[in-house]
């Protein structure tokens, strides 16, 4: 999980194990991170900087995960072109739901400087996932809350 202490220079919880070497992401790990960026907020077309968090998606690598959620950490060329206008640092965008026992989950994208850093998968209760919950689970327990 991403704080504001990482942020700020701090280390992440023990629960996070490097990948070494980094690994592609998986399908569905692809499949949650087009579902965010497909999910716009109020009225707009989509979310903004996403054409340039899709592109870094080309490099993306998974460099570390966590052993208690789905959340992992994401590595991106650091090309300029692929960067979001102002470099944004932090929460980028999320989407909750309810996994198929009704726990609330939600899932976040975490930029840092206008790159893709990291994906938080977890849940309300902070138990493990039994399976990688469907995308559509997020899309519908949003939809229902919109």
């Amino acid at each position: 999980m991403t704080t504001d202490q990482e942020f700020a220079g701090m280390s992440k919880p023990s629960t996070w194990h490097p990948i070494d070497p980094p690994r592609p992401l998986n399908t569905w790990e692809r499949q949650m991170i087009d579902l965010l960026l497909s999910q716009p907020k109020a009225c707009m077309d989509e979310v903004p900087g996403s054409a340039m968090v899709r592109r870094q998606l080309h490099s993306a690598r998974v460099d570390e995960a966590c052993s208690c959620c789905l959340s992992i950490g994401i590595v991106v060329d650091h090309a300029p072109a692929n960067q979001m206008p102002g470099g944004p640092s932090g929460f980028y965008t999320d989407l909750g739901g309810d996994d198929v026992d009704g726990m609330s989950m939600w899932a976040i994208l975490f930029t840092k400087d206008g790159y893709l850093v990291e994906l938080e998968v977890q849940r309300a209760d902070g138990t493990p996932f039994r399976l990688e919950p469907d995308p559509r689970l997020f899309y519908d327990g949003m939809s229902e809350n919109s």
